[in-house]
C-alpha cells in the first residue's frame, strides 16, 4: 500500500500509525496534482484501489488540477482497478449546509505533547500530561463564492490544559480554500481524463443510494471512477 502527503509531520505520523497496527505502507513525499509516478516508482496499470477521502479534492480548486489529478491517477489504475473519492454531498451545497454561514462544525479530542510530537521547546508541559485539543471547521464570517464554487474555510487548533485553564498552549488557525464539487462535474472531469464512474453511494454501504429519502441525512458522496 502506497500514501501520499506534502506535509513532513504528516507523513511521519502515517508511518508511525502503520507501523502501530502492523500495515505495510510505504509514505510517498508528493501533490496529487503534480506527482511523478516515475519519480516515486509507481508503476503504470499496477493499483488496484486508490482512494481519496474525507473531501481532499476539494484542494483542487481549479479544472486543470482536478483534471491532472485524475490523469495521473488514471494512469496508475490496473485494467479492474477503482478510484473512490469522497466530496461533500451535493445536496448540502445547494441548500446551504455546507456552505452557509451555518456551515460550522467543532469537536474536542484528548491528548498529550508526546502524541503531538511536540517537545519542551514547543509547550512546556510534560509529554504524557492529558491535554485538549479542541478543532473548529469554519466561521460564522467565512466567505462562499458561488461563481468558483469555492469556501474559504477558516480552521483552528486549539490546544488546551484538560480543565480548559487559559490561556490555550497553542493556536493554530488557517483559511483553506476549498471547492465545491458537483456530481456532473465529477463526472465530466472523470472523463477528461479517461476515467467513467460507474457509481455513486451516499455512504459507505453499497446498497446506499445517491441520495437518501430524507436530503438532510445526506453528508458526503462516495463516487466509484473506473478507467473508461
Amino acid at each position: 500500500a502506497h500514501a501520499m502527503d506534502t506535509c513532513a509531520a504528516m507523513r511521519a505520523h502515517a508511518k508511525q500509525r502503520a507501523q502501530q497496527t502492523g500495515v505495510n505502507l510505504n509514505v510517498l513525499e508528493g501533490d496529487m496534482a503534480s506527482f511523478d509516478a516515475n519519480e516515486l516508482n509507481l508503476k503504470e496499470g499496477s493499483v488496484d484501489l486508490a482512494v481519496c477521502m474525507l473531501g481532499t479534492i476539494a484542494h483542487l480548486i481549479t479544472n486543470d488540477a482536478c483534471i491532472a489529478f485524475f490523469s495521473r491517477v488514471e494512469a496508475l489504475l490496473s485494467p479492474n482497478g477503482v478510484l473512490i473519492i469522497e466530496t461533500n454531498h451535493p445536496s448540502s451545497v445547494f441548500d446551504g449546509a455546507a456552505v452557509g454561514p451555518e456551515a460550522q462544525e467543532a469537536w474536542d479530542v484528548e491528548t498529550n505533547a508526546a502524541e503531538l510530537g511536540y517537545g519542551k521547546d514547543d509547550i512546556d508541559v510534560d509529554a504524557d500530561k492529558k491535554l485538549m485539543l479542541f478543532i473548529e471547521y469554519g466561521q460564522p464570517g467565512d466567505m462562499f463564492d458561488p461563481v468558483a464554487q469555492v469556501l474559504n474555510r477558516t480552521v483552528s487548533l486549539t490546544l488546551t490544559n484538560d480543565d480548559n485553564t487559559p490561556p490555550p498552549l497553542k493556536r493554530i488557525e488557517e483559511c483553506v480554500p476549498m471547492r465545491q464539487h458537483t456530481a456532473q462535474e465529477i463526472d465530466l472531469l472523470a472523463r477528461l481524463s479517461g476515467l467513467r464512474v460507474c457509481a455513486m453511494h451516499s455512504n459507505f454501504e453499497l446498497s446506499a443510494p445517491e441520495s437518501n429519502p430524507d436530503p438532510a441525512e445526506d453528508y458526503r458522496l462516495l463516487t466509484v471512477l473506473r478507467r473508461a
